[in-house]
């Protein structure tokens, strides 16, 4: 038996003790993933929170608190606000999911 033969595992679970090493090129996918939904959210985040002059007065005024976006409904507006303030908070949570794993990952 030669040298080479002896330091090779045999057997049938000899492939799981071997460390193998992959040459795999990384993805920016989760990097622009990431960018474009904290763009979107920022966007989402700005009319739900800083509404335009032409926002205000298509869909009213905003919501006197923050907190009306979850638990109120007030009468004579339009689910503009909520839905934009909603979104926005999602879009930034997966934006930086999105950018964590790119992260760690990469």
């Amino acid at each position: 038996m030669s040298e080479e033969n002896e330091n090779k595992p045999s057997g049938r679970y000899a492939a799981k003790r071997t460390s193998r090493r992959y040459d795999v090129d990384g993805t920016k996918s989760f990097l622009l993933w990431g960018l474009g939904l904290l763009a979107f959210g920022l966007w989402h985040v700005m009319d739900g929170w800083f509404p335009r002059e032409s926002d205000i007065d298509e869909h009213g005024p905003p919501p006197a608190k923050a907190s009306t976006f979850l638990f109120a409904d007030e009468k004579g507006t339009t689910h503009f606000y909520q839905y934009n303030r909603i979104t926005g908070v999602f879009l930034v949570i997966s934006s930086s999911v999105c950018l964590y794993i790119h992260k760690v990952v990469r």
